[in-house]
C-alpha cells in the first residue's frame, strides 16, 4: 500500500501532461516518403524539424489524403476524432477546401498554403501563407492590359479541376472589370479537348491564358512549340518550375513566350534558411531546397516559434490570431 501512495502522484501527473499536450494535426499526399517528388520534399523536411527540435508540450499528428479531395475530408474527419487543437494544410487548394470545410464545421483552426479564397472564408479559424488565386488573376490582367491589348484571349483550362474553373471565371470578371473597350474578344477551350487546340495553329493575334496544374500546362507547352509560330502565354504559380514541368517539355523554346506568376525567387534569407539547407544535406538525400521544402519548413517552424503561446486551453478562434 506504501508503494502504491507513493507512485499514484505520479501516474497522476505523468495523466495530467498528456491530457494538456498541444496536438497539431497536418494533412499530407501520403505518409511514406517516396511516394512522389512533391511529397517527399514536403514531408522530408518536416518529419526532420519535428523529430530534432525542442517540442515542450507540442504533439504532431499525420493523415494522408492520397492526394485526393475526398481523402482531404476523411483525413480531416480522422484528425477531429484525435481531438487536435490545430491543422496545417500543404495541400493545393481543390485538396484543402475539402478539409477546411469538415474543419470550419467543428471550429477547428487551420494554416495553409492553398491559395483559393475558398479555402478560408473565415479569417478568424482559417490562415493563408500565400497570396490568393484572385490577386495572382488580376496581376496577370494587368499584364495582358499592358503589354498585349487588343489580342484575342483564349483561355484553356481543366473543366475538371475546380482551381482552373475558378481561374478561368476571374480572369473573364476581371478582364471585363478593368478592360476600357467597348468589346473584347475571348474563347475558353477545354484542355482535354486536343481538336480544339489544334485548331489555335491556324489563328491570328490571341494570347492563352491557361490556368492548368501539371502535367497539363506542360503538355499544352509541348503542343505550342510544334505550332512552329511564335505563341504568347500567360500562366499562374501553378506551373511552379518544378522538375516534372521540365521532364515532359524537355527543353523550353524560343517560339513560346510563357510567363506565369513566380511563385519564390529561389533565394533563401536568414538562419532559418541555412537550418533548412543543413536538415535537407542530413536527413533528406542532401536535395537543394525547393519551394515545396521550404514552406513546409515554415510551416512547422511557425508553430515551433509560438509553442509557448499554444495551449489547450486557448478559444479555437484566438489560436489562429497568435500567428
Amino acid at each position: 500500500m506504501k508503494m502504491l501512495k507513493v507512485l499514484l502522484p505520479f501516474v497522476l501527473l505523468f495523466v495530467s501532461w498528456n491530457t494538456y499536450a498541444f496536438k497539431v494535426g497536418v494533412i499530407i499526399g501520403q505518409l511514406t516518403n517516396k511516394t512522389s517528388t512533391s511529397n517527399y520534399e514536403k514531408l522530408c523536411i518536416m518529419n526532420s524539424v519535428i523529430r530534432n527540435d525542442e517540442l515542450g508540450d507540442l504533439e504532431f499528428v499525420f493523415k494522408d489524403n492520397n492526394r485526393s479531395a475526398y481523402g482531404s475530408a476523411v483525413a480531416a474527419k480522422a484528425l477531429i476524432e484525435d481531438d487536435v487543437d490545430l491543422v496545417l494544410l500543404p495541400l493545393i487548394s481543390q485538396e484543402a477546401i475539402a478539409a477546411s470545410k469538415i474543419l470550419l464545421e467543428n471550429n477547428i483552426p487551420y494554416i495553409t498554403t492553398a491559395t483559393s479564397r475558398e479555402v478560408v472564408p473565415d479569417s478568424s479559424l482559417g490562415l493563408s501563407m500565400f497570396t490568393s488565386n484572385d490577386e495572382q488573376i488580376h496581376r496577370m490582367v494587368e499584364l495582358y492590359l499592358r503589354r498585349y491589348k487588343g489580342k484575342e484571349i483564349v483561355i484553356i483550362y481543366d473543366p475538371a479541376n475546380k482551381y482552373s474553373v475558378e481561374s478561368k471565371d476571374s480572369f473573364i470578371k476581371e478582364t471585363y472589370k478593368l478592360y476600357d473597350l467597348p468589346k473584347i474578344e475571348m474563347t475558353t477551350l477545354s484542355v482535354q479537348d486536343s481538336n480544339s487546340v489544334d485548331e489555335l495553329k491556324n489563328k491570328e493575334n490571341y494570347v492563352i491564358f491557361a490556368p492548368l496544374y501539371n502535367p497539363y500546362i506542360a503538355t499544352l507547352y509541348s503542343k505550342l512549340t510544334k505550332f512552329n509560330r511564335d505563341v504568347i502565354m500567360l500562366g499562374t504559380d501553378s506551373v511552379g518550375v518544378r522538375k516534372e514541368f521540365f521532364q515532359i517539355i524537355n527543353r523550353t523554346s524560343d517560339k513560346v513566350n510563357f510567363s506565369f506568376v513566380r511563385n519564390w525567387d529561389g533565394k533563401g534569407y536568414g538562419n532559418d534558411y541555412k537550418r533548412l539547407k543543413s536538415f535537407l544535406k542530413t536527413f533528406c538525400d542532401n536535395q537543394e531546397p525547393t519551394f515545396l521544402s521550404m514552406y513546409s519548413y515554415d510551416l512547422i517552424k511557425m508553430i515551433l516559434d509560438n509553442k509557448n503561446k499554444l495551449n489547450s486551453s486557448l478559444s479555437k478562434k484566438r489560436c489562429v490570431a497568435n500567428f
